[in-house]
């Protein structure tokens, strides 16, 4: 399972997850509102964000569906758009990525020079555009939504075969929104140990609870769509998490990755330090005299531990004292025929 580098961005794993605000067509065509984004999206310490580059004409089908096709138009980005977006995100120290719909758009992208190429779920059956892409040799984000594990397989085939240097597995349900019952996160895990990936999740529920639980169960990758106004009339900004709910998600996963720790079970320092303020020791229950034996009846286990912990008090019953013990004393081994 070998690390993955974005630009200057290591995923891997022990490395804090990757967090990508999905920005893709909410930005309504207007390069002001995607700059909006964009400010919004650095704002909340997110790694990157990420547009979709396209032509509306290669996308879809004009006379089968001319409503998506008015759709696309609207919202296509320019070689021009691009570059300005591009040179925008590296100022703001954001990761620009996009995910390509055709060729002229992968060469666009390599050419920008971005860190990685994302595959849309729609296009893991594209093996004309994967042949494409993975002879740019750069990495690749590779969304697995409506695909079983042999389709999986084949796309890796495919991109690896023609020079791809590495990639992350995107686990992804394909509706919009995803209900809860339908993420079936198990299913990540499942792409990193039958191919050895690095592996991650395209969250299209709503909220962000089912992300913070994927970081939990090892994603190194998480993708979100983003929008700054839920109310925009885009088919995207409903799903879409909103800046305080991503800035949410941001907080959230790094509290997780600190909180998940190390594999070894052993106490803290401050643990250590302190412990023995609440574990429990051998104490006098009441008055005891010279040459009594210990037993239940005049023997207590309390707070602090004390000389003697609980823990030995096997080894102590039945013994006599040694002197008299006023009630309330930490019994000592002093005190011990």
């Amino acid at each position: 399972m070998p690390g993955l580098r974005i630009d200057r961005r290591l995923i891997d794993i022990g490395k804090p997850a990757y967090i990508l605000a999905e920005i893709g067509i909410n930005h309504e065509g207007d390069i002001s509102l995607a700059k909006e984004l964009i400010n919004a999206a650095a704002a909340c310490r997110v790694d990157g964000v990420k547009f979709q580059s396209f032509h509306a004409g290669d996308l879809v089908d004009k006379n089968a569906s001319p409503e998506y096709f008015k759709l696309f138009k609207r919202v296509e980005l320019s070689r021009k758009d691009h570059e300005v977006l591009f040179a925008y995100c590296h100022d703001k120290k954001l990761n620009f990525l996009s995910t390509p719909f055709d060729n002229r758009m992968v060469d666009m992208l390599v050419g920008l020079g971005v860190g990685a190429i994302k595959v849309a779920s729609g296009d893991i059956t594209h093996f004309p555009m994967l042949r494409h892409i993975g002879s740019k040799g750069v990495p690749v984000i590779l969304s697995t939504g409506m695909s079983r594990l042999s389709e999986v397989d084949e796309a890796r085939r495919v991109l690896y075969e023609s020079g791809c240097p590495g990639m992350v597995l995107l686990h992804c349900v394909s509706r919009y929104p995803a209900r809860p019952a339908d993420l079936n996160l198990r299913s990540m895990v499942t792409l990193g140990d039958v191919f050895g990936e690095l592996y991650g999740f395209s969250d299209h529920s709503m909220g962000y609870l089912a992300a913070i639980a994927a970081v939990a169960m090892g994603a190194k990758f998480i993708e979100k769509h983003f929008t700054i106004d839920k109310k925009l009339p885009g088919p995207d900004h409903k799903l879409s998490t909103d800046p305080d709910e991503m800035k949410a998600l941001v907080y959230s996963v790094r509290y997780v990755e600190k909180a998940l720790g190390r594999e070894a079970k052993r106490p803290t320092p401050e643990e250590l330090r302190d412990r023995h303020l609440g574990r429990r020791g051998c104490y006098a229950a009441r008055d005891i005299r010279t040459g009594e034996k210990l037993s239940e009846s005049n023997i207590k286990f309390t707070r602090p531990e004390g000389i003697i912990p609980a823990k030995l008090w096997p080894t102590i019953k039945g013994r006599k004292t040694s002197r008299p013990i006023n009630q309330g004393e930490p019994i000592d081994w002093g005190m011990l025929k």
